[in-house]
This record gives C-alpha cells, sequence and structure tokens, in this order.
C-alpha cells in the first residue's frame, strides 16, 4: 500500500538538493524561486536557458528533472532531452527507466551526435550511472555507441534483454559486416533473419520505423544494404497499416508477394497485416485467391515448423474469410472461419473464429423460424459451451436478441437463454432473462411449460455479472430493492487489506509501491496528463489498494476519465469487494454544480443528467467525436445553436450572443445538453425514448417507435436496429441508477420510474 508521506521524502530530497546550492542562482532564477517552479512543474525558466546551461540543474538530482523533462519537450524536445539525460542520475530505478527510454530514439534519430555524446559521457567515469538491471539503460548506451558510430562497442545482450537491445546489437554486425560477396558476409544472412524474426513478430512499433528509416538514409554503413529489399518493403507495408493507409501499404507488400512471400511464411503477424491490407486496401478479390493459392501451397511445405504453421494457416483463412464477408459472401465467408478454427492456435483464435462464423450465419440466414432451426440454433449448442470468454460473445448475441425481439421469434428466445443460462452465457444471460419476463408478462408469450415471469426476473435481477440496467429493471418489476454495490464507507483497512476495506484478492499481496509512487509524481510535478500512458500498460501489476490511491490521484487531478479506467482495473478482480469510495471514483460527480443546476433548470432528474454525460464524454470538457460532436454532453453545433435560440427566447441566457455557443465550455455546454433532453422528453413523453433521440435522432426514433408502438418502451429499445443507439439506452441509465443510488439516496430500479409505459 502506498504510504502517504513517500512523496513528501521526495520534496525533502529536492529540498535537501537546493539547500546545498548555496544562496545562489540556478539558470538566472534564484534557488527559491526554482525550487516553487520545479515543484509546481513550471518550466517556463528552463526553457529560456540555453541547454548548455541545463547541466546547472544536476545538483539536485531529484525526480523532477524528469517529469519537467516531459513538460519541457512539449514545446522544445532538445530541452526535453537535456532533463531526461540529468535524470539518469536519479537514485530512482524507474526514474531511471523512463528517462532512458524517451532517450533511446531521440538519441538514434538526432540531427546530430551531441546527444549521443552526452549521454555515452554520462555510462563512463567515476560517475557512472547506477545502471542496476534497467533493460532501458543498457539499450540506451548500445544506442549511444551506434549513434556515434561505435558498432564494435555494442555488446551482444544478456538472455532476455529488450527487443532494443537486440535490434541494435544485430543493426551493428549488420554495419560492421564486409563487402557483398565476401564469405564472411553470407555468414551475416543469420543476422538479418534474426532481425526480422524481432521486427514482424511484434506489434509496430519505435523499432520499426527507426529501422525502417535506416533503409532511407544516406548510408554510412552495411546496415541498411545488409537488411534486404522484402523487408524494407514489408516494414513500409507495415508502418503504412499502422496509421490506416492499407491502399499504399498493399503497394508496398505486392513488391514482395513473389519471392517475398517467404517473409509472410515465416511470420504470421506479418500475414496478418497482409491481409488487412487486402481487407481495407480495396483488392479483396485478389487476396481471396492469393491467399487461397497459399493454403494449397503450405500443403508440401516442410521447411516451416509446425509452431509457426498453425498461425499461418489460421490468418491465410481467417482474412480471407473477412474479406469474403465484407464483400456479402456469406456462405464462403462462413466456410474460411470454420476452416480458420479447425487450425486455430490459441483459445484467443478459437472465439475470434466462432464470433465470425455466428455473425456471418446471422447475416447469411436472418432469424426466420426454418432458417434459425436449420442454421444458428446448431452452431450455439456447438459453440456455446466450447467458447472461453463468454463476454467475447455479448455483441453478437445482442445482435441476435434484436433479430428475435423484432421478429417476434420468442420461442426461439427460450431456446437461446436455455443455452446461455448457465457459465456460458456470462453476464448476457441477464439481458435474456428479463427480455423473456417481459415478453410473457405483456402476453407476447405463453408461459406454459416455460415459467412465470417472476423467475426470469429473479434470474435477471441475481446475476451478478449482468449489466446493471437488466438487474435494476428486473428489481423494479419484482418490487424489490436492489444493491448494486455496498455503501459502507470503508475508510480504516486492517494491515495488508485494501483500503476499501473489501476483502484481500491474491494479486494485492505485494503490491508494487515503488510504481505506484512513481505514478504519484506525475501529479506532484505538475505532469499528471502523462501519468495514465506510464500506467495503462503495468496496471495488472499494482495490487488493488495500489490502483485505487492511483485512481484518487487522477481523481483529484481532474482527470476522471482516467480515474474511472484505473478504478475499473481493480473493481471486478475476484476477490475484491468494493466499497463506496471505490464507486464514487468509478461514478465521479464532477462538474456537481454545473449539472445539478442544469437538472434543477431543465426540470430533470440530476443522475439521469450524471449518466448522459459520463456516456458521452466520460466528464471530458474537450472531448470532440468525428461527427463533429462536441464537449461534456456531445451536442452537434447546429444542434447546440438551435437550443441556445430556443433557451435565450425563453428568459434563459443567450449563449450564442457572441456566435456560435462555446461547447467547450463546462457551464455553456451543459445548460444547452440539459436543455435539448428537456426538449427531447416533452416530444417523446417517456425518458427513456428522449435519451434514444439523444443519441439516434428524434426523427429516426419516432420511426421507430412507430413501427413497434405495440411494445412498451424497454422492449422497444430491444428491437432498436443501431446497436450504439441500444446500448447507449442502456448505458445512460445504467449510470443513473447508480449516481442516484450513491448520491441521491434513490433505490437503484427508482431510476427506471415511467420508461416502463
Amino acid at each position: 500500500m502506498i504510504r502517504g508521506n513517500s512523496i513528501a521524502a521526495v520534496c525533502l530530497l529536492l529540498l535537501w538538493g537546493l539547500a546545498a546550492c548555496g544562496a545562489g542562482e540556478v539558470l538566472n532564477v534564484p534557488l527559491k524561486d526554482a525550487e516553487e517552479r520545479l515543484l509546481k512543474g513550471d518550466v517556463e525558466f528552463i526553457l529560456a536557458a540555453d541547454i548548455s546551461q541545463l547541466n546547472e540543474l544536476e545538483r539536485f538530482n531529484a525526480p523532477a528533472l524528469f517529469y519537467s523533462g516531459l513538460l519541457a519537450a512539449e514545446s522544445s524536445p532538445s530541452h526535453g532531452a537535456a532533463l531526461f539525460t540529468l535524470a539518469l542520475g536519479s537514485s530512482s530505478p524507474l526514474i531511471q527507466e523512463a528517462a532512458a527510454q524517451k532517450l533511446v530514439p531521440l538519441v538514434l534519430d538526432g540531427p546530430d551526435t551531441a546527444l549521443a555524446e552526452g549521454v555515452r559521457r554520462r555510462f563512463q567515469g567515476r560517475d557512472r550511472i547506477p545502471a542496476g538491471s534497467g533493460s532501458a539503460l543498457k539499450a540506451l548506451e548500445l544506442a549511444a555507441s551506434f549513434a556515434l558510430g561505435r558498432y564494435a562497442a555494442v555488446s551482444k545482450p544478456a538472455e532476455g534483454a529488450s527487443p532494443w537491445e537486440e535490434v541494435l546489437y544485430l543493426a551493428a554486425r549488420l554495419a560492421l559486416a564486409p563487402k557483398e560477396g565476401d564469405a564472411a558476409a553470407k555468414a551475416l544472412d543469420g543476422a538479418a533473419a534474426e532481425l526480422a524474426g524481432i521486427l514482424f513478430s511484434a506489434p509496430t512499433g519505435d523499432i520499426d520505423r527507426w529501422v525502417f528509416a535506416q533503409g532511407g538514409a544516406s548510408p554510412v554503413s552495411g546496415f541498411p544494404e545488409r537488411f534486404g529489399a522484402a523487408e524494407y518493403a514489408a516494414l513500409a507495408g507495415r508502418l503504412a497499416g499502422a496509421r490506416s493507409a492499407y491502399t499504399e501499404g498493399l503497394i508496398h507488400f505486392k513488391t514482395m508477394t513473389g519471392e517475398g512471400r517467404e517473409l509472410f511464411f515465416h511470420y504470421p503477424e506479418l500475414l496478418g497485416d497482409l491481409g488487412r491490407a487486402f481487407q481495407f486496401g480495396g483488392a479483396g478479390e485478389e487476396g481471396i485467391a492469393l491467399f487461397g493459392e497459399w493454403d494449397g501451397l503450405l500443403e508440401a511445405r516442410t521447411d516451416i515448423p509446425p509452431g509457426v504453421l498453425g498461425p499461418v494457416r489460421y490468418r491465410l483463412r481467417y482474412f480471407a474469410g473477412r474479406i469474403e464477408r465484407q464483400r456479402r459472401r456469406y456462405a464462403e465467408a462462413e466456410a474460411l472461419f470454420t476452416r480458420a478454427l479447425e487450425a486455430a492456435p490459441d483459445a484467443i483464435q478459437e472465439d475470434a473464429s466462432m464470433w465470425y462464423i455466428l455473425d456471418t450465419a446471422l447475416s447469411r440466414s436472418g432469424v426466420r423460424r426454418d432458417s434459425f432451426e436449420r442454421d444458428l440454433l446448431p452452431l450455439l449448442r456447438r459453440f456455446a459451451p466450447r467458447w472461453h470468454d463468454p463476454f467475447y460473445f455479448e455483441d453478437v448475441l445482442d445482435r441476435l436478441s434484436r433479430l428475435l425481439a423484432a421478429g417476434g421469434q420468442w420461442k426461439a428466445f427460450v431456446e437461446v437463454f436455455a443455452l446461455l443460462r448457465g457459465d456460458a452465457g456470462g453476464g448476457i444471460a441477464a439481458q435474456y432473462a428479463y427480455i423473456l419476463g417481459r415478453a410473457i408478462e405483456f402476453g407476447l408469450l405463453s408461459s406454459v411449460g416455460i415459467g412465470a415471469p417472476a423467475e426470469f426476473f429473479k434470474f435477471a435481477r441475481d446475476r451478478a455479472s449482468g449489466a446493471l440496467y437488466y438487474r435494476a429493471l428486473a428489481a423494479s418489476r419484482l418490487g424489490t430493492a436492489l444493491v448494486p454495490f455496498p455503501l459502507e464507507a470503508g475508510e480504516a483497512a486492517s494491515p495488508g487489506a485494501p483500503e476499501s476495506g473489501g476483502e484481500v484478492p491474491p494479486d494485492a499481496a505485494a503490491p508494487d509501491q515503488a510504481r505506484a509512487e512513481f505514478i504519484l509524481g506525475f501529479f506532484r510535478f505538475g505532469a499528471g496528463r502523462f501519468a495514465y500512458s506510464y500506467l495503462r500498460d503495468g496496471m495488472g501489476e499494482l495490487g488493488a489498494a495500489d490502483l485505487r490511491a492511483l485512481a484518487g490521484a487522477f481523481h483529484q487531478d481532474g482527470r476522471w476519465a482516467e480515474a474511472m479506467r484505473v478504478a475499473a482495473a481493480y473493481l471486478y478482480r475476484p476477490g475484491y469487494t468494493p466499497a463506496r469510495r471505490d464507486m464514487e471514483l468509478f461514478y465521479p460527480r464532477a462538474f456537481a454544480d454545473l449539472v445539478e443546476s442544469g437538472a434543477r433548470e431543465s426540470n430533470i432528474q440530476a443522475p439521469l443528467l450524471y449518466g448522459l454525460i459520463r456516456t458521452e464524454s466520460s466528464f471530458e470538457a474537450d472531448a470532440r467525436s468525428r461527427a463533429g460532436a462536441a464537449g461534456l454532453t456531445q451536442l452537434m453545433p447546429a444542434t447546440a445553436g438551435e437550443m441556445a435560440g430556443r433557451l435565450s427566447r425563453r428568459g434563459g441566457p443567450n449563449y450564442a450572443a457572441d456566435g456560435e455557443p462555446d461547447l467547450g465550455d463546462p457551464e455553456t455546454n451543459i445548460r444547452l445538453g440539459a436543455f435539448y433532453l428537456r426538449y427531447l422528453a416533452d416530444y417523446m413523453e417517456n425518458p427513456l425514448l428522449a435519451v434514444l433521440a439523444y443519441n439516434g435522432g428524434m426523427g429516426r426514433v419516432r420511426r421507430w417507435r412507430a413501427a413497434e408502438s405495440r411494445l412498451p418502451a424497454d422492449l422497444f429499445l430491444e428491437t432498436v436496429e443501431y446497436p450504439e443507439t441500444r446500448d447507449y439506452g442502456r448505458k445512460v441509465f445504467s449510470a443513473a441508477a447508480a449516481y442516484g443510488y450513491l448520491y441521491y439516496a434513490m433505490p437503484a430500479e427508482a431510476a427506471f420510474a415511467g420508461i416502463l409505459k
């Protein structure tokens, strides 16, 4: 668990460093002022200094140098690099590693060798960096030698080294190689193959970009020439795909589909890049023909290891299936996905194949009674006991639910629920149970031989993994109270227990306190906006107590979306019992005064407005969608302008007095969003329909409603054509139930009052 005085110790270290300097100045700033500005993350005085002067800061030897480097690098990469270099001398291994990670690409891509020289000096002499076992530090030392042309000094890395270390060593070997034709040069083919194995067996990143840049540079060594034309074409294709330039990527890949195809046969990850290029690059028919040809060629290959052959076959069939599905050739796609399933190398790929088979069968057959029994039901019976992660299939099962409900196929609904009510159903079984209960209750399905509505409602309410939306709706139909999560304060905790007061899960026994404190340092030094990127990939290694403290730091810094993500990373761990504070982090009461005043003035419930904002923007005031919706309530500019005019004419403030409303301003955005929701509620005559119209458009929802006018609003939602709009309604009301329960002493099911008519 994080100790509260740890960051204070960091500050004392900085103060000690400053005091040791005497009463002079640093970068022409009095020591006291420099101290205060560094602690606040104010680096303007650093940016105003000449790079050569920054060594004056070395005496501080504090984490502030790294965090300040992040801030300075936004305006001046050279100032940032200088501070990262100084931060290498920190006593914190985590600071050293983070600084080294920032410096490796800067050293290799720098316009001159000055940075590399400076870094190299840090690894020499009496002041040598205490490198410990940090892989980034080792990679940085090799990078400096490589950038300075000291290829012989790039030593062979130890087993388990980082990809950067391995790539730099192999690149140095290739750079030192004799000219073509020399027998010794031919022996280096293995180094090129090793390099390709590293690059083409992992997702695209900085390493790929650097190696590719060597091929386009003026060769100062033999490295660019030794790697090979096919390898550079593959890198170019991968990098184009990483930025979604699939047509460009396909041009590069096509140069290597002859002799260069061997790369695809040995690196399945690379074959996936080619598959996506064909699928999204406008050459699907060509891709299907080529993949089919290659799949046939593999029958006679004995030189490809079985551990590679399976993944290659899987990708050839899987991506050919995706292309056929995109072309609406559903029977062909389903056959290819079935063959892909036979070659799937692991559980994830098996689930992916089964998902596509089910989704394609839905598109091919629909849900008429005859086609459902002939095509879909046998697949569900075959796959439901076999799939590994039930939550992976929730979207396709939701799609099936919608088609069955819209088609009135209630008996088929019963058959699907029978397959899902066990472990295979995951959380979506609650959805099927609630819908069935309502269908019986509403007279759409006889209860004879099936069960009374209350039985289905009890199942949905008590399904712990089910969505709060269905659990609360089921509770409302039963007339019982739902406790979605405990509300005890959880202020204190026994030694070794999470601060929430919940049970200690196995992964919380030995939290990585140093790493958690490293993340907290971002907030201490005004660099909170960088913190999540350093935390994201390692959250699984942290205990629940530390993650809870970090979620609190994001929350305190006004980074509510990130606080919610961190809270989600531990809330649902096995054995963890969340308490009130955990749920407050997951459902933050951000912009409280503005939300409550906006709700009050528009005569809507504050929990509902909170639920809408959380769903729309996760409380990010500068959020903007691809369609142009902006701000906390994600209003389109035209809608905001219309609402501003209506509000002004009713005697409210004129938010468009100076032109278009400022949707980046929280007050303006919340007030207009609340007013718009009220406007929709007045016209739609049901809060659920109003929320659906907020997302899907009033005209569209009214047309949908007219076609299903016989259904109550909650069952109507299940027939809505757009998956995004269906899920939007569920998310908004689930969040509204949580906010009402947490902050307004409302039963969770009270949020659904009025929507069931």
